[in-house]
């Protein structure tokens, strides 16, 4: 999912209802299998005033939070499948005398691996991105550092990381986005030169003329998001050759997400998004609001109706769209 990401963790159990507790207009990740359907969801400890910050586990059926963890800044989160870890890239944090928040001394900062329990499991500091493989079982991830005043990212290299040993191996020297596709199982590098892709059985990394990362479940097609702005560019995966869409206005949309097959979410984050199949152009729903969770491999979307960025949503309306394929 690609969209705006705040503070903290949330996981709930939900169909269609009413959510018990206020929580934050944001991104949202699976965890589990199909049939369980929790998410997770970044949430602010003691209101908007306060800046410290709490992961928490809620499960929606049982109405309570079930684990939490005080003091991370995140600013991504996504769960691995199916060995249900919980991953995040942020910082610990810790409030100092005057009321601001700073950089936990010895704390972690990079990408964060917590069980489910929310305990940390482990943790790489550095980290730009990192993308999880189809089985849940390593993680392919970008290390660099910052420089002038932090607003520049110079890559150091790519790696991949074998949670159960927590060893990792240097596959590429640099990249500022990765993709660990589920179709081919070969990991995808956007670089400055362009794209690169490594399969991991020869260990074998080549340059290939894809344009973009980010490919359709059945990799027929793939998306090149506008890395220093919004919009994207839709590719054929076979030819390379760029696909338009008359249904929607991909040079301003703000958000895209894959379903199942060759189905695109993509739209305004907060607003009018629509779900096309992008193999016949055909659109299948139109709807607003803000997506928190998916499922690409059941093609089910939550959203709720609020429009505002950083507004505590009490009794939000939890709504689901189900596909048929």
């Amino acid at each position: 999912m690609r969209s705006v990401v705040s503070f903290a963790l949330f996981i709930l159990l939900i169909s269609k209802t009413f959510c018990q507790e206020s929580f934050l207009n944001d991104s949202v990740a699976i965890l589990g299998s199909e049939n369980k359907n929790f998410f997770a969801e970044i949430f602010p400890n003691e209101r908007m005033n306060n800046l410290s910050y709490r992961l928490i586990a809620y499960d929606m059926h049982k109405g309570r939070i079930v684990n939490s963890i005080d003091g991370f800044v995140t600013s991504r989160i996504s769960i691995s499948r199916p060995l249900k870890l919980v991953s995040v890239l942020g910082v610990e944090v810790e409030k100092t005398s005057d009321g601001n928040i700073q950089k936990k001394s010895n704390g972690h900062d990079g990408l964060i691996i917590l069980t489910s329990s929310l305990k940390v499991f482990l943790s790489i500091d550095s980290v730009m991105t990192y993308s999880w493989n189809p089985t849940g079982e390593k993680v392919a991830y970008i290390k660099g550092f910052r420089k002038q005043e932090k607003t520049m990212f110079v890559p150091t290299g790519v790696f991949i990381l074998d949670v159960k040993s927590k060893k990792s191996e240097k596959i590429a020297d640099s990249g500022y986005d990765i993709q660990w596709a589920g179709f081919d199982s070969y990991i995808y590098i956007q670089d400055w030169s362009g794209v690169l892709r490594y399969n991991t059985s020869t260990k074998y990394l080549q340059k290939v003329g894809n344009k973009g990362i980010y490919f359709s479940a059945d990799g027929k097609y793939y998306l090149c998001p506008g890395y220093e702005g919004k919009g994207f560019e839709l590719f054929d995966a076979q030819s390379n050759q760029q696909v338009v869409l008359n249904s929607i206005n991909t040079g301003d949309a703000n958000f895209f997400q894959w379903l199942g097959g060759s189905q695109l979410v993509a739209g305004d984050m907060f607003l009018q998004k629509k779900i096309i199949d992008v193999k016949t152009g055909t659109v299948r729903k139109t709807f607003n609001g803000k997506v928190f969770a998916f499922n690409p491999h059941t093609s089910e979307i939550w959203f709720h109706m609020d429009k505002k960025v950083f507004k505590e949503l009490n009794q939000s309306k939890i709504d689901k769209i189900k596909l048929d394929h």
